[in-house]
């Protein structure tokens, strides 16, 4: 992975979110664009009128926040001399999601990172709309940090699937390169709802094996246990340090996520969660 955006509103989740990203990748050669999504409509005219007669209305509304992003990458480039980063800014103008696939597709990114933007709790947090919105409409895996959670290492991760949600294995290319560069060890949670499935639980295992044959790897099927309930138990007993999900569209593992289109979300997060989905057509 080369190229990481991380959408910045300069507020406290996404600092920790961008700090995660940078502990994260140590070592690595990387080009972070920290994107900050512009609202015009936040400004008032009397802004604009005190402005330079010689600058332009745009220059006027972006000047601000774009001096926020060249110290914020002055800070982050004093803090990390030793890394192999190179730090971009971004500012863009449409809605959220928008600017986001736009900058994919303009830079070639490879990983979305983000705070959860929600409301925060004593163990777990709740993802905000811009979250989710991002979850459910780009197709660039996602790494989702909880406000205030900080990096000390990846030692295991939990890669959950149920039968219904198998990923073809292309996707999950990032986490097998996150697992090789933090050489941990990967854990396989099946969750299956009838022990019938016997024939598609096997064939599962056997495709994640193949592909993360070179990987340290256990696999643990559970039955008749609710989602929540499975990874949250396991998160805990395994000592898991990245909890990775691939979701489509109308699973299970889709709907504990993102909740249904009328509700912000349904998941709540103690460790970052890294996303991988389906392309978005």
């Amino acid at each position: 992975m080369n190229h990481i955006l991380i959408p910045t509103d300069f507020s406290t989740s996404s600092l920790h979110a961008i700090t995660y990203a940078l502990d994260f990748f140590r070592g690595e050669t990387c080009s972070f664009h920290l994107l900050h999504v512009q609202k015009t409509s936040e400004y008032q005219t009397g802004n604009l009128m005190s402005s330079d007669a010689s600058a332009s209305i745009q220059d006027s509304i972006i000047q601000e926040d774009s001096d926020k992003l060249t110290s914020l990458i002055h800070t982050l480039s004093a803090k990390y001399p030793h890394q192999s980063y190179h730090f971009i800014p971004e500012i863009e103008y449409d809605p959220f999601t928008d600017a986001i696939n736009q900058i994919i597709i303009a830079k070639n990114i490879d990983l979305i990172v983000m705070g959860t933007n929600g409301v925060s709790g004593f163990k777990e947090v709740i993802f905000g709309s811009n979250t989710v919105n991002v979850i459910r409409n780009t197709s660039c895996p996602v790494l989702i940090v909880p406000k205030g959670y900080i990096f000390e290492s990846i030692q295991n991760v939990l890669y959950t699937v149920d039968n219904s949600n198998n990923c073809p294995t292309h996707l999950l290319s990032p986490l097998k390169t996150i697992l090789q560069n933090h050489a941990a060890h990967l854990k396989i949670l099946n969750i299956k709802n009838e022990e019938h499935i016997k024939n598609e639980e096997t064939n599962t295992k056997k495709q994640l094996e193949s592909f993360f044959s070179n990987i340290p790897q256990s696999y643990h099927p559970i039955v008749n246990v609710s989602t929540k309930e499975a990874i949250n138990s396991f998160i805990q007993i395994m000592n898991i340090d990245l909890n990775a999900m691939f979701i489509k569209k109308e699973t299970l593992i889709e709907r504990y996520i993102t909740g249904s289109k009328n509700i912000n979300i349904s998941y709540k997060t103690i460790v970052p969660l890294l996303v991988i989905h389906e392309d978005i057509q």
